[in-house]
């Protein structure tokens, strides 16, 4: 990830860092604002940057998003544990803040364009 990737990132979440794991890329974005109308209205994430448990990219959060994502389930990263929806297919050839984008669409409930 280079530092202008990072720094679109934290045009978004000004706290966001990067961290690693067993050989992958993690963004931690810290109180990540959601989507108008959705609860929490901020939670805590943790952006996936390549291949997770068969998904290409994935998007943790601290909760489950109430109403939204399909599929839910809990896995322990970096000594937390967090929350994912069922969403795949987002390609991790992707910048970063488009990653992060198109997961959010899970939580925008209109289908994404790919």
């Amino acid at each position: 990830m280079t530092d202008a990737d990072l720094n679109q990132l934290r045009a978004v979440c000004a706290n966001a860092e990067v961290k690693t794991e067993s050989g992958r890329t993690y963004v931690f974005l810290p109180r990540l604002v959601m989507p108008p109308g959705r609860e929490p209205s901020a939670v805590d994430a943790l952006l996936c940057l390549g291949e997770h448990s068969g998904y290409t990219t994935r998007l943790f959060v601290a909760e489950q998003i109430k109403g939204k994502g399909a599929n839910w389930s809990q896995h322990t990263v970096l000594g937390r544990s967090w929350w994912v929806c069922s969403f795949n297919n987002v390609p991790a050839d992707l910048r970063p803040i488009q990653i992060l984008d198109s997961h959010l669409e899970a939580f925008r409930g209109r289908p994404r364009q790919d």
